[in-house]
């Protein structure tokens, strides 16, 4: 097959592989590209964004709960007023608005049971503990205030773990999707490293079908033209192939060895004519 191939057709193939590797390489790169941002991207969004907004949720319940705190102890030196009161209240609220805000997140559902699992946990300690302990301040009642004591602990324990689970969660989907990435990459590294040892494969072949169908014949071809030069006919020109150069040895150069032939026995035949008429 390579032997019948055109020196035309040869160069075509050349560059159409070539294009060819050349666009598997750009389309590879830019793949990489889009997956290393898209990774990125979800592990920021899930590691930072999400995280974030469970920690600011956090903190203003903590900061809650210590202000809860301060006004029951002056208690015992002056009445809580209605406008601390409700400041503790409007506070509650705040505090409440940014736990909805991190619950309305459109969470994968990986994330959905444990998400589901702190907002109960952040209800019941809102709920059964913080908000009576504000009513109690309003109130002034110390009793309440107390018997809460037992309860907001224990609460505040379950809420603990149920957001320490969802943090951990969160790391643990983080490193997965590092670990695809990171699979991901070697992968198209791999890919990357196929395509460069096609490409001196065909280079290999490319050179190997020049030497063998163009340089060698046409090298081969001067010897022998050369030959006839000096006046040698008797040598014999291997005719390989059907492609341009396979014709050209099979024809032209051919017909040309004839003629060289020809005049040279027309060249002897019209000495001896000349010898003969001398005598």
């Amino acid at each position: 097959l390579l032997d019948n191939m055109s020196v035309k057709t040869s160069w075509a193939l050349v560059l159409a592989s070539f294009t060819g590797l050349l666009l598997l390489v750009g389309a590879i790169g830019g793949y990489t590209i889009w997956y290393s941002q898209g990774a990125l991207a979800k592990v920021r969004d899930v590691q930072v964004e999400q995280k974030s907004q469970l920690n600011r949720a956090n903190s203003a319940l903590l900061n809650l709960r210590l202000h809860v705190q301060d006004n029951y102890q002056a208690l015992g030196t002056a009445a809580t007023t209605r406008t601390t009161a409700d400041a503790l209240s409007q506070e509650a609220e705040s505090v409440d608005a940014l736990f909805q805000a991190f619950f309305a997140t459109d969470f994968t559902p990986r994330y959905q049971a444990q998400v589901a699992q702190v907002e109960q946990a952040y209800r019941a300690l809102f709920d059964t503990a913080v908000v009576p302990r504000i009513r109690a301040l309003a109130a002034g009642d110390r009793d309440t205030y107390l018997a809460l004591d037992d309860e907001a602990e224990r609460l505040t324990q379950q809420f603990t773990t149920q957001a320490v689970g969802y943090f951990e969660l969160v790391e643990e989907q983080g490193s997965a999707l590092y670990d695809t990435f990171q699979r991901t990459a070697i992968g198209l590294e791999i890919a990357m490293g196929i395509a460069f040892l096609a490409t001196v494969l065909l280079i290999v072949v490319v050179v190997w079908g020049i030497t063998v169908n163009v340089t060698r014949p046409m090298g081969r071809l001067v010897d022998h033209v050369e030959r006839i030069a000096g006046g040698n006919l008797h040598g014999r020109i291997e005719s390989r192939g059907n492609n341009e150069i396979g014709r050209l040895f099979a024809g032209r150069y051919q017909r040309a060895k004839g003629g060289a032939r020809c005049g040279v026995l027309d060249n002897s035949a019209a000495g001896s004519g000349r010898q003969e008429a001398l005598r």
